[in-house]
């Protein structure tokens, strides 16, 4: 298994009880930091507030430090898939 498909599995973990519709979460790599995007519908108070929590949540569940980035994008088109290179979480 790769570096990023366990990171892929530790922000999936990371995601139980913060997932909402409104949202789609992938992880990518860039050199030795880890991208992940969040695509939001709407922008919400209360997914802005979770995804904090995921933030706090999937740095907790590391063995060690790892440098990562979460970005926010609010998208009320239709989504495209991403390329091969990221993973879709959910």
């Amino acid at each position: 298994m790769s570096f990023l498909q366990q990171q892929a599995l530790i922000l999936m973990q990371a995601c139980f009880g913060v997932i909402s519709p409104n949202r789609m979460v992938s992880i990518s790599a860039l050199e030795s930091k880890i991208l992940i995007t969040i695509i939001l519908e709407n922008e919400s108070a209360g997914d802005m507030e979770e995804i904090d929590d995921l933030s706090s949540e999937f740095e907790a569940l590391q063995s060690c430090h790892i440098d990562f980035e979460i970005s926010v994008e609010i998208l009320r088109e239709n989504l495209n898939w991403p390329d091969e290179s990221t993973i879709v979480v959910f």
